[in-house]
């Protein structure tokens, strides 16, 4: 499969076309205009080139693929809402045109290149990653034991139910159990007990995902074998700022002072969602302030592999240090940044987490010129061994005129 890290591109593409699958969900199949490859589990941001109505949080959004690699077609899972986005994506027909950015890293590639049992835990429409993957695997034939528990809002939403069923009845290595409300104690008891060693995978809202947390602990998982996706729990350790903690009137003394500073700010939430951003995030980015909000960081970056991705979160979330690195990103309109990243948590006096504060530093003519320079001196390096070589030679043909 193609790896994580592989350089994301941007494709222009059509919509094939929007199918209901239950009330206000859909899935949509788009085809690009060039060939499109992808990992099981990643994600893209569609992009809806001519938006009917306006968003402020722009006109693009990001989705968990649920096709195959090996399907020719991207599907993706659209639910309806009164945003201007779905709205408009929503009255897009077959043929119009949109624009794919990606594909991007997936949480499921340890999971996926490893040999563990793997356990899913997802609510609604949160499986999407978790579909891509199963029909992926047992397209291989894969021999590993898999386990997909499935929280729904109630016994008519059945989202990809008969698909699931059916690859139950043929593959006695995975099993498909569909509930509804909210999530279950015993169920997550039941599967550990099932598949003690398996890999753990959690996707869905946070309410749903700090449920699962506590059952997980109850059920005494190791915390270090549990992968979340969007939402990451919220207690224990975490808990999440709230954007009325921060003093944003107009007249503060804190506002004035970082909306002024060169370097680009943000601040966000336990899970990376931003509450607040700069006028340098706005510029370097190329998103305004209302894009930017209520977004993570991934709508400008989402460039690096899985494993840097993962090693970040284990420094500023796991181990509450801060996270310095040069990264690279991309702007609104496409152009690539090297940005000297500093992420730090926000940390209360009782030890506990609340969200980040995020700093970028343009360095891309920075590193174009160490770059430059590095090429400079090797071809000087080169020059200088090739004039000792042809030294060596001269000299070695006068000695033999002289003998």
């Amino acid at each position: 499969m193609p790896q994580d890290s592989a350089p994301n591109k941007i494709f222009q593409a059509k919509l094939i076309e929007i199918k209901n699958l239950v009330t206000d969900i859909h899935e949509v199949s788009i085809k690009t205009d060039s060939p499109f490859t992808f990992s099981a589990g990643q994600y893209i941001w569609v992009e809806i080139p001519n938006m009917i109505f306006p968003d402020s949080r722009g006109a693009r959004r990001a989705f968990s693929i649920t096709s195959a690699p090996d399907d020719n077609t991207i599907r993706i899972i659209l639910k309806g809402s009164e945003t201007g986005y779905k709205k408009s994506f929503l009255r897009l027909k077959s043929n119009d045109p949109l624009t794919v950015h990606g594909p991007f890293g997936s949480f499921l590639k340890e999971g996926l290149e490893g040999k563990s049992d793997l356990i899913f835990v997802g609510g609604g429409i949160a499986i999407a990653p978790y579909i891509s993957v199963i029909r992926y695997l047992f397209g291989q034939n894969t021999t590993r034991n898999i386990y997909l528990i499935n929280v729904k809002k109630d016994p008519g939403e059945n989202l990809y139910t008969e698909e699931l069923k059916a690859i139950a009845e043929k593959n006695g290595n995975f099993t498909f159990i569909q509930t509804f409300g909210r999530p279950d104690q015993t169920l997550i008891a039941q599967a550990n007990a099932k598949l003690p060693q398996a890999l753990w995978y959690v996707t869905g809202p946070q309410g749903f995902v700090d449920s699962v947390y506590t059952f997980l602990a109850a059920a005494a998982v190791n915390p270090e074998r549990v992968n979340y996706e969007e939402h990451y729990p919220t207690i224990g350790r975490f808990s999440s700022i709230q954007i009325s903690d921060l003093n944003l009137e107009s007249s503060s003394l804190f506002k004035l002072a970082i909306d002024k500073t060169s370097l680009h700010v943000v601040i966000t939430d336990i899970n990376g969602y931003v509450l607040y951003a700069n006028e340098a995030a706005e510029k370097l980015t190329g998103y305004t302030a209302a894009e930017i909000l209520g977004n993570t960081p991934r709508l400008w970056g989402g460039l690096m592999s899985r494993d840097f991705y993962k090693q970040l979160w284990a420094t500023k979330k796991t181990n509450q240090k801060p996270f310095i690195e040069k990264i690279t990103n991309r702007r609104k309109n496409g152009e690539i940044y090297i940005a000297q990243a500093t992420i730090s948590p926000i940390i209360n006096s009782e030890g506990k987490t609340l969200g980040f504060i995020g700093t970028e530093e343009d360095i891309t003519n920075t590193e174009q010129a160490r770059i430059d320079l590095e090429k400079f001196n090797k071809i000087s390096v080169n020059r200088e061994l090739k004039m000792v070589e042809l030294k060596n030679k001269i000299a070695a043909l006068e000695k033999k005129v002289t003998e």
